[in-house]
């Protein structure tokens, strides 16, 4: 595919099974014609995807796919940064930004691997923009012809979006001018994740708010040090600390805006040794320091009151709520 692109699109007819592969990406696998067997790498019972239903893959969530016989497929990819940019302009008046985006991504479609049946309708239309997508990927020409190519994916999206499954309750207060950071596009590489790198990536999900060396990773991953730093800056576009940091500046961020903890504690609940590595953590980031970002909540989302945890108790990052 063309570098630096947000999304591509692949048609390919499958006569064998396909091996799960897992992707720093967004896909939809949108079967063509045929009947397709699709499985999550972590086992179950195998779904059948007849013509017109899709598969969606968040990132890094790998999916294993067996034709019966022979059966047809489109493969969209779209860079999670693109998908992050559209829930912002989608739900304008929750004044999401690029910190509390991916975490209200998160909390609305909590389940990274889904199988959608065949919708009753506009099934011309969708296969119509896949079509459309997967030539321009083919010839190498999206970035020549950007507007082209966002309009078939947006038609696309149109009628896969809707299908997916995802989880309300939110309750919206009124606007008013938020403190936001302008969000930079950020395109990763498509390219397989490895096994040891999804290891070393899970465990860092996991206690992210912890003491974490790299030597426990290495081991945790099989590689040696050196090895394990380069192939986690190749695959995931980041150093290990700074992944890691990533995930305490989104915590930092969903504490500030949804609960009343001090500054202080905060700076311990994510692992930091003490208040100002945070706020200075959280500025480089953020663009802004904690104090400001936190002081214009009005119109920020929140989790309706029923739903309310304690103001400590926030899941993990790749948690499902």
């Amino acid at each position: 595919m063309e570098p630096g692109v947000p999304l591509c699109a692949q048609r390919q007819t499958l006569r064998r099974p396909l091996l799960p592969v897992a992707f720093d990406w967004v896909e939809f696998i949108v079967v063509r014609e045929g009947v397709c067997q699709v499985r999550h790498s972590d086992g179950g019972e195998p779904a059948h995807v007849r013509e017109g239903g899709f598969v969606f893959l968040m990132p890094n969530v790998p999916c294993g796919i067996q034709p019966d016989g022979q059966a047809e497929v489109i493969r969209l990819f779209v860079s999670a940064e693109f998908l992050l940019q559209i829930v912002v302009w989608r739900h304008p008046a929750l004044r999401l930004d690029g910190l509390t985006a991916p975490v209200f991504a998160r909390e609305e479609y909590p389940d990274p691997f889904q199988v959608v049946r065949a919708g009753p309708d506009g099934r011309e239309a969708l296969f119509g923009s896949l079509d459309w997508l997967c030539d321009l990927t083919r010839r190498r020409v999206i970035g020549a012809n950007l507007y082209d190519a966002l309009d078939a994916a947006f038609g696309a999206l149109r009628h896969l979006g809707p299908r997916l499954r995802n989880r309300h309750g939110w309750e919206v207060e009124s606007p008013q001018a938020t403190a936001r950071r302008a969000t930079q596009a950020c395109f990763s590489t498509l390219r397989p994740i490895t096994e040891p790198i999804r290891r070393a990536r899970a465990m860092i999900d996991a206690r992210y708010t912890k003491r974490l060396t790299v030597k426990q990773l290495a081991d945790e991953a099989g590689l040696s040090e050196s090895h394990l730093r380069h192939e986690f800056a190749e695959q995931m576009g980041k150093p290990p600390t700074v992944y890691r940091n990533t995930l305490r500046v989104l915590r930092m961020a969903w504490l500030l805006t949804r609960t009343d903890t001090t500054m202080g504690r905060i700076a311990g609940l994510v692992g930091w040794r003490d208040r100002r590595t945070a706020a200075k953590a959280f500025k480089d980031a953020a663009g802004i320091g904690p104090g400001d970002y936190r002081r214009p909540v009005a119109g920020r989302w929140r989790v309706s009151a029923g739903e309310r945890r304690g103001s400590d108790d926030v899941p993990p990052i790749g948690a499902r709520p």
